[in-house]
């Protein structure tokens, strides 16, 4: 692997390569980089640190509160140059395509695209990333197209340039817009076709049930009014003028018993006499209606 890289337009030297050149051990150069004294950056564990700024600080070790410091990123999402070639680390990758970074790491181990490892860490070919997307959208979408049927057309083979061919033919179209009907002489006559019943093939069978009741003939008869004699209507009224006179005797009778007011009377008695008294006239009532109302009699005719 090369000692040399190309992040953000700035060439970075490995912190081996860099202990050779300047004196100082690796080690020391390590602390200066995570001091933040040198412009470094720190790559799959490995620091790789600037030329000029390690300089710099060697030339001038009494000015080192002045020196500016650089802060090392933890994993440096930017392009990197490798040997002439763009590689761009997992993580940016996984951000270009959509993939998961675990799932860049996969391929760029199986060799399904062209990739480095610098330490722990993988930085991919950025053509080879994106040409493998392309790769297999176009596969996914052919896939998906066939599960649907939509089938996609041959290509058509144009013709070469030397032949007489002609790519577009064009037709006269000076026809009519309707259609010619032909005329005819004869009349034209239906068709008659002989009616034909079809067979019957299957015959339902109802099945009549008799009923062992008798059925009723009874008429209701319509109801005649009975009319009674008028030779005894007399003998009614006068029956019951001699009904009501008894009541009211009786009831007369009944609240003053011989001058003596009836809550003066004694408890047995005022417990007997309204019940008596109901008794008969109830059953007074009950005569008077059978003499006064007209009782209906049905006749067989």
């Amino acid at each position: 692997m090369s000692d040399d890289l190309t992040i953000a337009g700035k060439s970075y030297i490995s912190s081996k390569r860099a202990a050779e050149l300047c004196g100082y051990t690796q080690d020391y150069i390590g602390q200066l980089a995570r001091a933040g004294f040198i412009d470094a950056q720190r790559i799959g564990g490995l620091w790789y640190v600037v030329l000029n700024s390690l300089e710099e600080y060697k030339s001038s070790p009494d000015l080192k509160p002045e020196i500016q410091k650089y802060l090392p990123k933890s994993e440096p999402d930017t392009i990197v140059t490798l040997e002439g070639k763009d590689y761009v680390s997992a993580s940016r990758a996984a951000k270009l395509t959509g993939y998961n970074q675990d799932y860049v790491g996969q391929l760029a181990r199986s060799g399904q695209i062209f990739a480095r490892q610098v330490g722990n860490r993988w930085y991919i070919d950025r053509e080879a990333i994106l040409a493998h997307k392309n790769e297999k959208e176009a596969l996914l979408a052919s896939v998906q197209a066939e599960s649907v049927g939509l089938a996609h057309p041959p290509p058509r083979s144009l013709p070469d340039e030397g032949s007489k061919e002609a790519i577009m033919n064009y037709s006269s179209d000076a026809k009519d817009l309707f259609p010619v009907l032909e005329s005819r002489s004869e009349p034209i006559h239906a068709l008659e076709m002989p009616y034909e019943q079809a067979p019957i093939d299957h015959r339902i069978t109802i099945r009549v049930i008799k009923s062992t009741f008798p059925t009723s003939t009874y008429v209701r008869p319509d109801p005649v009014a009975y009319q009674p004699d008028k030779k005894a209507i007399f003998p009614m009224l006068t029956l019951a003028g001699a009904t009501l006179t008894v009541v009211i005797v009786l009831s007369v009778g009944l609240v003053s018993l011989g001058g003596v007011p009836i809550f003066a009377s004694k408890p047995g008695i005022t417990r007997t006499m309204p019940a008596s008294a109901v008794a008969l006239i109830d059953s007074l009532g009950s005569r008077v209606e059978k003499l006064l109302t007209r009782e209906l009699v049905y006749r067989r005719q």
